[in-house]
């Protein structure tokens, strides 16, 4: 932006919009100075409070979804998931086809 003196000749050449008010403030401002950015950076979008409970959620159920996990691999290592569904697939389906 620069300042321009409105004359007859620019006129023919630009459409300037004629100020209705000027009260003469103006507003200035320092620009900030672009830093490099942290390790942690990363973390800024998220208030400190927010990552602690992330953090504080995982270790809280991380021992439970490993115990789901080993539950799961204990039935399906000694083949009980396999029985256990021919047992209802041969309950069940009689009685509905049957």
């Amino acid at each position: 932006m620069a300042s321009l003196t409105i004359s007859y000749a620019r006129e023919k050449v630009i459409d300037f919009t004629k100020p209705f008010m000027n009260l003469g403030i103006s507003i200035l401002f320092k620009r900030p100075r672009r830093e490099s950015p942290g390790l942690f950076s990363f973390l800024n979008p998220l208030a400190i409070e927010i990552w602690v409970y992330v953090i504080a959620a995982y270790l809280v159920s991380q021992p439970v979804v490993q115990r789901c996990f080993v539950f799961v691999n204990a039935f399906a290592s000694l083949g009980l998931f396999r029985k256990l569904s021919n047992n209802i697939i041969e309950k069940y389906y009689f009685r509905v086809f049957g």
